[in-house]
């Protein structure tokens, strides 16, 4: 075995130690949080300015609720 090669592996070793210890404390925030999410709701499909589709609003407020309901 040539001497440069105890160097790599020893090397490449704290490399995945460093990598695996820090995805599991990430995993781990993860785990001990709960998610949140912001919703946008698209006030017309022509992107115009100050105009708001009422209709297409309201599917989209009528869709986000029902969506909440199923997730509590």
């Amino acid at each position: 075995v040539l001497p440069g090669i105890w160097s790599i592996m020893l090397t490449w070793s704290e490399v995945l130690k460093a990598a695996y210890n820090q995805l599991t404390s990430l995993l781990d925030t993860l785990s001990s949080s709960a998610a949140h999410f912001i919703r946008c709701v698209v006030p017309n499909y022509e992107r115009v300015p100050g105009k708001i589709d009422g209709p297409l609003v309201l599917n989209q407020l009528r869709y986000v609720l029902l969506l909440s309901s199923q997730i509590l």
